[in-house]
């Protein structure tokens, strides 16, 4: 009898980035996750961040200085500059990226922002954070940071305890680090961990949650605070086949490219199966929402 228990090689959705930027368009389209991001940026950020960064006496006339690793394109990170610069007229924001796309795309939003974003002084670092902190070590430099940000990028990390081990040790005493990642209790990440070993695409992406960031801090005796932050994706064209924004969410759900053609019949329909699993979706009428909940996890370094 034939199982979906059979590891299958697939090919990771990031070796194709003309579609994964589709697929990733689409997953915004279905989920409103801009507007989300948005609102918590406007709502919530000032309070939960902004406010807690205490800078020197000394300090107070100098650039704040600001790391966001794996910015991407470049959104969340606007957002969260346009706040600072209402209370920072000076920043420097070092920026790393190891895609040279969304890079690409970071600097365009910043050359179109150009008169909004012009207290900002920008280090661009194309490069993984283990390879900008290995330089860092060759040359001696310790610069500190008054504020961190991560978001949605410690999947790429596979040694999470050294990389937020790595983050503290780079923040400024008064600074704030932000990090944004899967809640634990999401339906994407049950999905994730019963299949992401069968679908053993060729990447290194992990299914880190915020329960495994707050056993880190919990192991370096460090106190955070953890924002639960609901969002849905809406996947009913996942089952409607054929539908073309049906797979490409499949494609960004699964982290694979095509993956509706190139997963084994059995897998495919195990997967479909579990979407629909009331720990991981909701129905809504004629409507399939994906539990996609977030957290948002502060900590201070006093």
């Amino acid at each position: 009898m034939e199982t979906s228990n059979k590891i299958v090689y697939m090919r990771s959705l990031y070796k194709d980035l003309g579609r994964y930027e589709n697929a990733l368009k689409t997953f915004k389209d279905y989920s409103e996750e801009y507007e989300v991001y948005k609102q918590w940026y406007e709502t919530k950020f000032e309070q939960l961040v902004v406010d807690k960064i205490k800078l020197e006496e000394e300090e107070d006339q100098q650039e704040l200085r600001v790391m966001g690793v794996g910015s991407g394109s470049g959104e969340a990170d606007y957002e969260m500059l346009t706040e600072l610069l209402s209370r920072y007229p000076k920043i420097r924001n070092t920026v790393i990226e190891p895609a040279d796309q969304m890079m690409q795309k970071y600097r365009h939003l910043v050359t179109s922002q150009q008169q909004s974003l012009s207290g900002v002084v920008f280090d661009w670092r194309l490069q993984k954070y283990e390879d900008y902190q290995q330089d860092c070590q060759q040359r001696g430099d310790v610069t500190k940071f008054h504020f961190i940000h991560v978001i949605h990028s410690l999947y790429h990390m596979p040694d999470l305890d050294a990389v937020l081990e790595s983050l503290w040790e780079r923040l400024h005493n008064g600074g704030v680090l932000l990090i944004i990642i899967t809640s634990e209790k999401s339906g994407i990440h049950h999905v994730h961990e019963k299949f992401n070993k069968k679908l053993k695409a060729d990447n290194t992406m992990t299914n880190a949650t915020s329960a495994d960031v707050q056993r880190v801090f919990d192991k370096l005796r460090l106190t955070c605070k953890v924002y639960p932050q609901p969002l849905r994706l809406d996947i009913t064209k996942c089952f409607q086949d054929g539908d073309r924004d049906g797979e490409l969410i499949l494609d960004f759900l699964a982290n694979t490219i095509d993956f509706r053609n190139a997963a084994p019949k059995i897998l495919l329909e195990d997967y479909m199966q579990f979407l629909k699993e009331s720990k991981c979706s909701e129905v809504s009428g004629d409507r399939v929402l994906l539990n996609m909940d977030w957290n948002a996890i502060v900590i201070q370094k006093e």
